[in-house]
């Protein structure tokens, strides 16, 4: 074959495939041979082709012949190009019918939508069900809402039965609620009493809440304090310390530190609260000595506070050390925490010492804070950042750029170009920006480009600009022809945005690689659409841009015509699509 000819030395276009031993020669492949294409004409392919629409064909084709698998793959990669009609058409084939739901419910269309979540649950996908759930409660359509609830109850999920109850609960109907966390509780879910409980709280009907924390205790351990804590809230102390001496009946030093805490809580009764804490640690509780300690500097009381955290260190309480420097520096003290900041980065907490050098810096003392810097990236995980922007913003940039330099080549962060680019702009010195959006680019931030325009933008350099807007649309960057637009209708060149806006309504939507989960914006248009639905409100073309929201592209580009459920299962094969 002519183009398995090697050239220059080179393979050529296509290169003979070995057959692995005792493999079986497919029927269909010429001359018993298959071929590879060349690994070159293959990354230049995808290159180039990437910004290509995919041809209308090929959609009529796969959503006439594809198989189920395919047409889930296919229903994805049109979604992610706004081609909703065509995504729906070929999750219908694959009989996806939740997934045409969703994306009818995104795009605003929720009757619909749950005509396909009937059928899907129908045909007994449970997920249509709970999508439903969920697109009824978030419109808060009650009565619906119930209906399906029922449902999922009936078709075994009991967990249903709470679900509802805090739902009808967030909307305000509370003894209703109760019905249902009363079912709940019926089928062994021990928590729905506590759940009930927690809501009567929440809404002042505090004596009906204790006799559901009272049902609860049977089952939630944690029922007896909550009530308690509830009582505190409420000034009911004498009552609270009975809650919290039920739920510590059968731990003597869990007593000692709830009544420190009822005690701690009423104010006046500090000095007797700090005898319980003494018990409870001296009982198994260390952490009552950090509690105390607390407590002691919200009275003002910060030098016997220090006291405490010293003895919760001793007793194990990783974090008591640096608590206390940041009390120390909360207090005006920094000085002092430093010496505290120290304690803690010898105890094995170096994290320490970057939030010394924090505060440092906060006060204004650069020099000091840069020899704890150091001495932080020394001892734990660099991190080369904080020191730089500190330095940025205290308007030594070339010291900055070092540290940000840093932090690239030790940890291998390239994420930082883009940072010191923003930097270099904000400070005027976008020439040199540039360099370093250059540098962000070439490691793979291709929002380097666009933020590289912005900036230019910004600085009355549009033409400029114009020239990088390019250079991000040309890897498929719809927004930036938006962005391009807007700058040019803000300077006044009417003629030029109007063509900007045209090419975002006319530009190829394209899958980025490695595509994620398809997000929609809050006016329902999926992100592929979102930039056309911008530039056709920019041109004044309302109607298109709803139209755009509601049916999406077609395969050639255009605003796809107006279609609903019966023009789908029109365009598919008898019975794909019937209700």
């Amino acid at each position: 074959m002519l183009l398995s000819r090697p050239v220059k030395g080179a393979r050529g276009p296509l290169h003979p495939q070995k057959r692995a031993r005792g493999a079986v020669q497919p029927m269909s492949t010429p001359a018993g041979q298959s071929y590879r294409l060349a690994d070159f004409l293959e990354q230049y392919g995808r290159a180039t082709r990437h910004l290509e629409r995919v041809p209308p064909l090929f959609w009529k084709a796969a959503i006439q012949h594809s198989g189920a698998e395919a047409s889930k793959a296919l229903a994805n990669a049109a979604l992610h190009r706004g081609m909703t009609q065509t995504a729906c058409l070929l999750f219908a084939r694959a009989g996806s019918y939740t997934k045409i739901g969703a994306i009818l419910a995104q795009s605003r269309r929720l009757d619909e939508a749950l005509t396909m979540y009937e059928k899907a649950a129908n045909a007994g996908d449970f997920a249509a069900v709970r999508a439903a759930i969920k697109l009824l409660t978030n419109r808060r359509r009650v009565a619906e809402a119930l209906e399906w609830y029922e449902r999922a109850v009936a078709a075994g999920d009991l967990h249903a039965l709470a679900s509802a109850g805090r739902f009808l609960s967030r909307v305000g109907r509370l003894d209703e609620a109760l019905t249902w966390y009363e079912r709940a509780a019926a089928t062994g879910n021990g928590y729905a009493f506590s759940t009930a409980a927690d809501d009567l709280a929440r809404a002042g009907r505090l004596d009906e809440a204790l006799t559901w924390y009272e049902r609860a205790a049977a089952t939630d351990d944690l029922a007896l304090q909550t009530a308690a804590g509830h009582l505190v809230k409420a000034g009911r102390l004498d009552d609270a310390r009975a809650w919290y001496a039920r739920a510590a009946s059968a731990d003597t030093s869990s007593a000692f530190l709830l009544s420190a805490l009822v005690l701690s809580i009423s104010g006046d009764r500090l000095d007797e609260a700090l005898l319980w804490y003494e018990r409870a640690a001296t009982a198994g509780h260390p952490r009552a000595l950090q509690t105390a300690a607390e407590h002691l500097v919200e009275a003002g009381r910060l030098d016997e506070a220090l006291t405490w955290y010293e003895r919760a260190a001793a007793a194990g309480t990783h974090d008591a050390l640096q608590t206390a420097a940041d009390k120390l520096v909360e207090g005006g003290q920094l000085n002092e925490a430093l010496l505290w900041y120290e304690k803690a980065a010898t105890a094995g907490h170096p994290v320490a010492l970057h939030t010394a050098a924090e505060h440092l810096a906060e006060a204004g003392r650069l020099d000091e804070a840069l020899t704890w810097y150091e001495r932080a990236v020394t001892v734990s995980r660099p991190r080369f950042t904080g020191a730089a922007h500190r330095l940025a913003k205290a308007g030594r940039l070339d010291e900055a750029l070092t540290w940000f330099e840093r932090e690239a080549t030790t940890t291998g962060n390239s994420y930082v170009f883009l940072v010191a680019a923003k930097e270099l702009a904000e400070a005027g010195r976008l020439d040199e920006a540039l360099t370093w959006y250059e540098r962000a680019a070439a490691h793979g931030f291709t929002d380097a480009i666009q933020a590289a325009g912005d900036c230019l933008a910004e600085a009355g350099r549009l033409d400029e600009a114009l020239t990088w807007y390019e250079r991000a649309a040309i890897s498929g960057e719809r927004r930036v022809l938006v962005q391009a637009a807007s700058h040019l209708e803000a300077a006044g060149r009417q003629e030029e945005a109007f063509a900007w806006y045209e090419r975002a309504t006319r530009m190829p939507a394209v899958e980025a690689p490695g595509q994620g989960k398809l997000r929609f914006g809050p006016s329902g248009i999926p992100d592929p659409a979102k930039e056309g639905f911008i530039a056709l409100r920019a041109l004044g073309r309302h109607n298109d841009a709803e139209a755009l929201r509601l049916y999406g592209w077609d395969p050639r580009g255009h605003i796809a015509d107006p279609w609903d459920l019966t023009s789908l299962q029109n365009a598919l094969q008898p019975g794909q699509l019937d209700s």
